[in-house]
């Protein structure tokens, strides 16, 4: 949704209502391009300004979700310039959509020092710029040079973009309404989006790790193939022990069967170097065929891991990321949020549909959380999450929907599903483990966009 002069109009007439007179307390600087404002009084709400190159705008937001700063030297240097600063007036340059904050700050001598902090949401060329009580230029954050027909650099006088044709100046309320939904919406993704690039380091070792354990099986399997071909040794060396009393024999049996026979040596000692390679094949195949199964169930971990960190909080994927990666994750630079522990869940045809994205999450949905009416599903002989339906009679739909919703999590496409009551699941020694005592069989060959979007839409319960 493009922003016009008209909507821009309407925003800040809002926002002169609610922010001036008020300090600016924090500054979220989020991703490159999108930043968080809050402020000393009026706290119902934070200012949400997004550069993004197609549709900067500027709006507030509600105030119900953490968002650490991404840090670096535009932090700091925007948080020098602007935090601390009183808001004195809000205006729109040049009947266009550049808007002016003008702000007063207390420098280091306790002088009052004036600013303008300035918005230019122009698609294609947004800016934020912080200029003196000269005209000139203190902060751009995007420069550019002297030889651009209009410059922006540090030290030289601003001046607002030509105006290209007239924008709307019209608009009604539910229009206004519909842009503050998108301003949310695009606010959830730039946090998402932060998370991501926080957490990118964890999302490419499991993917690494589990690329890495496929080619590790190709390898074994290999090797367990060329193994095979040497248990044949075992005959070749009976057969030399069994033709031991006659020579010619051994001679048309080595020769019909390419081997190789050190005639200076005893027919024993010959069959024994048969029998050593035999046992060397052996213990090959025994070993690889351990070791493939070893990552076979880490690769199936580690697949469950990265279908399940799809849809896992900052708090999720930090556990997860200290469990994973200890040492690049201990460190101070890596702290855990204030968040509560919470449980999620999708609504489907009026029901809750919960599901787990780590052992205890599943111990608790399955355990604490459930009737023992209601419906538990997990995908069969793999590792995954607990989803659990809150209703005794579930239709096929929602039937199908958990079973699909256990495929995503386990980061597979087709796959059997197990599914009971959940007074006929049973608890293990190991947490998260369960035994069926009934179950039903569902077999899914593929996913439906509308779980993905469930899943994408997930509420979270705290516990």
């Amino acid at each position: 949704m493009k922003l016009s002069l008209g909507t821009l109009k309407m925003i800040v007439d809002d926002l002169k209502t609610k922010i001036i007179n008020n300090y600016i307390s924090n500054v979220s600087i989020i991703g490159n391009h999108d930043f968080l404002f809050s402020f000393s009084k009026y706290r119902e709400k934070r200012l949400f300004v997004s550069l993004s190159h197609q549709s900067p705008f500027l709006c507030l937001v509600s105030n119900n979700m953490s968002f650490p700063t991404t840090l670096g030297r535009l932090n700091d240097n925007i948080r020098k310039e602007i935090k601390d600063s009183l808001i004195t007036d809000i205006s729109i340059l040049a009947e266009d959509r550049i808007v002016a904050f003008q702000i007063t700050k207390t420098n280091d001598l306790y002088e009052k020092i004036s600013k303008t902090l300035i918005f230019e949401l122009i698609p294609t060329k947004p800016n934020l710029l912080v200029v003196d009580d000269k005209g000139k230029n203190i902060f751009v954050l995007h420069e550019m040079s002297l030889e651009k027909s209009r410059p922006l650099m540090r030290g030289i006088s601003y001046e607002p973009p030509l105006k290209k044709g007239e924008f709307k100046t019209l608009i009604n309320d539910e229009s206004i309404s519909d842009y503050e939904s998108m301003a949310e919406d695009k606010l959830k993704e730039s946090r998402h989006k932060q998370i991501k690039d926080r957490f990118a380091i964890l999302f490419h070792h499991l993917k690494s790790r589990s690329k890495s354990l496929a080619k590790k099986e190709i390898v074994l399997n290999s090797e367990m193939k060329d193994a095979e071909k040497d248990l044949c040794f075992l005959e070749h060396g009976n057969m030399l022990l069994a033709l031991s009393d006659n020579i010619e024999s051994i001679n048309l049996y080595v020769k019909a069967n390419n081997l190789s026979y050190d005639s200076k040596l005893s027919v024993g000692i010959n069959a024994n170097h048969y029998f050593k390679k035999y046992k060397k094949a052996k213990r090959t195949i025994q070993m690889n065929h351990s070791e493939i199964i070893k990552a076979q169930e880490e690769m199936a971990r580690l697949e469950a891991l990265i279908g399940q960190s799809q849809y896992m909080n900052e708090n999720e994927l930090y556990e997860l990321a200290l469990s994973e990666m200890p040492h690049e994750f201990s460190s101070s630079n890596h702290k855990k949020t204030k968040d509560k522990a919470s449980i999620a869940y999708v609504i489907y045809d009026n029901s809750k549909i919960y599901f787990g994205k780590n052992d205890k999450q599943n111990e608790c949905i399955t355990f604490k959380l459930a009737h023992p009416s209601d419906w538990f599903f997990h995908i069969k002989d793999y590792p995954g999450s607990h989803v659990v339906i809150a209703n005794e009679n579930p239709s096929e739909s929602q039937i199908l929907l958990a079973g699909e919703m256990c495929l995503v999590l386990s980061n597979k496409i087709t796959a059997e599903v197990q599914y009971a009551q959940i007074k006929d699941v049973k608890k293990t020694s190991k947490v998260g483990q369960v035994i069926l005592q009934k179950q039903h069989l569902l077999i899914i060959r593929n996913v439906q966009e509308e779980t993905l979007k469930l899943l994408d839409n997930s509420y979270r319960m705290v516990i």
